[in-house]
């Protein structure tokens, strides 16, 4: 033990730095642990926070979806040079596509290009250049055009005003006394409502007086032949000759029916004026509806009368030429009424009912998007409310003598012609012989009489270009822009009818 002390004293050093070295080793070992942890939580830290920043560099391909009814197209993913060009190509084409197919909707609704003309159409335009939306804005382009934007622009809302007021107010004077002339087909010009009934080659049963005489005629020159006033005929040359005479009076109604398509006249419009409906101008049209509000529904009334017959002259063939009464699918139209735009007058009217279902406040739609339908109107559920600024809606009621074998065609047609649809049809028989005992000859083939509810639908898009301002503002909305009319010497596409009076 004292060679072991004295060895220690005599190699303190070493003894000491051995304690240290097996002191330290484990305190060493547990040191390094700890910094290896530190090291590792570190370094792990620095490598979650770049997978985050590589993470966030995700992006969300889209290609989205323009039927309310689909989910877009996604795809998530770190950015790809081909992706991007290849969503983009896509992205573009569709969004070309929709706007194509928004502006061939609209254009087919006014009557414009191909598809229209396919279907006999022609563009609906306004009766009166200038006098629609509202005489003021043609006056402000006139006035700016004159002073040039910049000079126009400094001007103070109150100079403006002086400079386009007066003109304004005297334009609107002569453009309402314009619009009447037009309606009435005064100083020469020709009524429009006749015109219509020519476009779909529409006349009236052989005049039964005329053919009354000629019968008359016939049977003296006949019955002076056979007797030379000498004798009464017999019963058997008696009924030759009414056989005869039964011939010639069904001759004179067939060659009357070959020179037309239909029978119609302007008898088929409201001959009186009935509330909620409209009625063609006749004569005079009452001051109270000199107004532009006014004449803007006669010239919305004329579009759908326009469309409705181009969907008759598609029914029967027509191409330009009479196809006969014997040969067309619509043989007659004996009516043909017209509702008010619902909620734009007075609804304490035949059509209040459907005001009364058209809520205020836009429904829930079932599918987000869409506009709201109201099932309680109509069977299609479509509806006027300041809530709906996506189309408007025009209800008639058609009664025409038709073929019965071929109505399918008539209601095709209809369908074809332009954004109509039939609601309803009541279909009743056709007592042929007292039809004919009247000049009303149909051909050999059978016939009904049916009652024809029509749906027409007009977008807004472009029908507010139209609109004056205080029709927008009930019917909601905001204002569209001055449209482009043509001249009244282009065949004008319009309307007719007074609020009071025709």
């Amino acid at each position: 033990m004292k060679n072991v002390l004295a060895w220690i004293k005599s190699n303190l050093l070493i003894v000491v730095f051995c304690v240290i070295t097996l002191v330290s080793l484990p305190t060493a070992f547990a040191f390094s642990g700890m910094w290896r942890e530190r090291i590792r939580s570190e370094r792990e830290k620095a490598a979650n926070d770049e997978m985050s920043k590589v993470s966030k560099a995700d992006v969300t391909y889209t290609i989205p979806a323009y039927d309310p009814g689909q989910k877009p197209l996604e795809y998530k993913g770190a950015p790809n040079a081909e992706l991007t060009a290849w969503f983009k190509e896509k992205r573009d084409s569709l969004a070309e596509a929709a706007t194509s197919l928004v502006r061939r909707a609209e254009d087919f609704n006014r009557g414009v290009g191909d598809d229209a003309r396919a279907v006999g159409r022609s563009e609906h335009m306004a009766m009166v250049e200038g006098l629609f939306p509202d005489p003021k804005v043609v006056v402000t382009a006139r006035v700016r055009k004159e002073l040039g934007d910049e000079a126009f622009d400094a001007k103070t809302d109150a100079e403006r005003a002086a400079l386009v007021d007066a003109r304004a107010d005297e334009l609107h004077r002569a453009k309402l006394n314009e619009m009447e002339e037009v309606l009435l087909g005064k100083f020469g010009r020709p009524y429009l409502y006749d015109n219509l009934l020519k476009s779909i080659h529409a006349g009236e049963p052989a005049n039964p007086v005329l053919v009354y005489g000629a019968v008359k005629e016939l049977f003296t020159r006949e019955s002076d032949k056979i007797t030379a006033g000498k004798r009464n005929l017999t019963p058997e040359e008696q009924a030759d000759l009414a056989k005869k005479l039964v011939e010639r009076r069904l001759a004179d109604y067939q060659a009357a029916s070959a020179g037309i398509s239909l029978y119609a006249s302007l008898k088929v419009w409201p001959q009186t004026v009935t509330k909620g409906f409209s009625s063609i101008p006749r004569g005079k049209i009452d001051p109270d509806n000199i107004t532009l509000e006014s004449f803007f529904v006669n010239q919305w009334d004329y579009w759908v009368y326009d469309d409705v017959f181009a969907a008759i002259r598609l029914a029967n063939g027509d191409t330009g030429n009479p196809v006969g009464v014997a040969n067309a699918v619509v043989k007659r139209i004996e009516s043909f009424k017209l509702a008010d735009p619902e909620g734009l007058f007075d609804t304490s009217d035949p059509m209040s009912g459907i005001m009364d279902a058209a809520p205020a406040e836009p429904p829930p739609a079932a599918v987000p998007g869409l506009v709201p339908l109201v099932p309680a109107v109509s069977v299609t559920g479509r509806a006027m409310g300041r809530w709906n600024t996506v189309y408007d809606i025009r209800r008639a009621t058609l009664t025409v003598v038709v073929s019965s074998a071929r109505i399918n065609e008539f209601l095709d047609a209809i369908a074809r012609t332009n954004f109509m649809t039939v609601t309803d049809m009541d279909i009743q028989s056709v007592d042929v012989w007292t039809d004919l005992k009247e000049g009303y000859y149909y051909g050999p083939e059978h016939v009904v009489r049916a009652t024809v509810e029509i749906e027409t639908v007009w977008l807004r898009s472009w029908m507010k270009n139209y609109m004056p301002p205080s029709v927008l503002s009930i019917l909601g909305g905001e204002g569209g822009e001055a449209p482009a009319t043509a001249p009244q010497e282009a065949a004008p596409q319009t309307s007719g009818r007074g609020r009071k009076g025709g």
